[in-house]
């Protein structure tokens, strides 16, 4: 018997985990359906024999229509915050968090002020670069001699770069006097 209601209750739960994970989809589904019900005209319902169901529960079918738009407009809404905030903490947290090697490479681009710079396509760090999402590569063939590759960074970055060098220039002479004093 325990098992029975063991089985039942994680069941249930997968359920509640499948709603929870398509409530977007469900909630705009609902509230196109609803609005659908009420604003149709009545002969389309009485060719289906369904204008008892709108007479009926016009109230309830009324409050469904509401309460699931209201919360489609506010998942969406999270939803796009959401990639807003991603999009900036990953950004601009990345930037703020770079090594003295990728701070030499970003100089490149600052030092030549140009949108794309040149890199040997073994450089791990151009790659860490792009991983991080601040420059990608050209879509153009690669340079067959000395395996080089043009690499571009995003205009927004860029115009931070340039509007603040010290967050690259600080960790390049922070790294040359680490290196002098080591010498």
């Amino acid at each position: 018997m325990f098992e029975s209601f063991g089985k039942s209750a994680e069941t249930l739960l997968q359920f509640v985990d499948l709603i929870k994970s398509n409530l977007l989809s469900i909630s705009l589904s609902l509230a196109i359906f609803s609005w659908l019900i009420l604003l149709l005209p009545d002969p389309l319902f009485s060719y289906f024999n369904l204008v008892n169901l709108r007479n009926n529960y016009n109230a309830l079918i009324g409050a469904i229509a509401l309460i699931s738009s209201f919360l489609t407009i506010i998942l969406i809404l999270y939803r796009f915050l959401a990639l807003f905030y991603l999009f900036i903490r990953g950004n601009y947290f990345e930037i703020s968090r770079l090594t003295p090697d990728e701070c030499s490479r970003l100089n490149h681009f600052i030092s030549n002020k140009s949108l794309t710079a040149t890199f040997n396509t073994t450089d791990g760090v151009v790659y860490m670069l792009q991983d991080k999402g601040l420059i990608y590569q050209a879509r153009s063939d690669m340079v067959k001699e000395h395996y080089e590759q043009d690499f571009h960074m995003y205009r927004w970055i860029y115009l931070k770069l340039l509007k603040n060098p010290e967050l690259v220039l600080c960790k390049l002479e922070n790294e040359k006097e680490n290196q002098n004093e080591h010498e």
